[in-house]
């Protein structure tokens, strides 16, 4: 598939749908529970109208932004997405790679399959982590000490999952048990498989890297010693603290990561200036 032939971001939409199988495009495409939050998103965007004004000299463009002290070709970046693995094999560095040669930030979902040492190495300079935090203070610690040590330029910690989250199409394609942004086992039942059939570019590279679930690289160390794929996912889910995450953790955190500290999902404007406080 040559995504140079892709004329819009719609063109790619397509040929992702072509390439993976459903149960694969739906955890990218869906949304939770009757998904009003997909629309609700699109139409926030479609109020703003840009209003040009000419007869300026624009043969020289510029939308570069420093950023934490780091200046990027763009105020924008690679959000974090758990489990690329599933739909292209090291997809976690392939991202990686596109945020270091645009020079945008590359957030590494706290649910990749590959590691922040690994990713660190391909783009040094663009690399954050988002940090699932766990009940052990101990691999929170630890996870910190790895992103501090990798160099990286931010720690990005998730606060919007106080429960685990009902991701309906995820639930209906086989995912054994959905919780925040994890997915736990990945069970190809025959309707799956046969469907996946259909789109034999990614069966052939599923079966290629030995199929079943991917490992979260990043977990692996924690969860004990020779535990299979599937089981690092299911003691990742269990450690998993949700609703018991508060105000102290975060200050806990900001002591530990001496460098930018992000906090995703807020949504109250009393919660932003309690964050800035921290």
């Amino acid at each position: 598939m040559n995504v140079e032939k892709a004329i819009n971001v719609e063109d790619l939409h397509r040929m992702a749908k072509r390439r993976l199988p459903k149960i694969a495009f739906d955890f990218i495409e869906g949304g939770l529970e009757d998904e009003r939050g997909l629309e609700r998103n699109t139409s926030a965007f479609h109020k703003h109208q840009l209003l040009p004004r000419y007869l300026v000299d624009v043969s020289k463009r510029d939308q570069s932004k420093t950023i934490f002290g780091q200046t990027f070709a763009s105020p924008f970046g690679i959000s974090p997405t758990g489990g690329t693995s599933l739909f292209r094999y090291h997809a976690d560095l392939m991202l990686a790679e596109a945020a270091r040669n645009a020079n945008i930030p590359y957030i590494m979902s706290g649910a990749s399959n590959e590691t922040i040492e690994v990713a660190a190495k391909i783009a040094p300079k663009n690399h954050w982590y988002q940090l699932y935090s766990a009940r052990d203070p101990k691999v929170n610690a630890d996870l910190i000490r790895r992103t501090a040590d990798a160099g990286l330029g931010a720690l990005v910690l998730t606060v919007d999952t106080p429960v685990g989250s009902k991701r309906e199409r995820n639930i209906r394609n086989g995912f054994a048990n959905i919780r925040g942004g994890l997915f736990q086992a990945l069970s190809l039942k025959p309707s799956i498989l046969a469907e996946a059939l259909t789109h034999p570019g990614w069966i052939v590279e599923y079966f290629k890297r030995g199929g079943g679930t991917p490992m979260l690289g990043n977990w692996q160390p924690y969860a004990p010693a020779g535990a299979s794929a599937e089981e690092v996912y299911k003691f990742t889910s269990s450690v998993r603290p949700f609703n018991a995450q508060t105000w102290r953790d975060l200050e806990t955190y900001r002591k530990l990561f001496p460098r930018a500290l992000v906090v995703k999902g807020i949504m109250s404007p009393a919660d932003a200036l309690r964050a800035i406080d921290v």
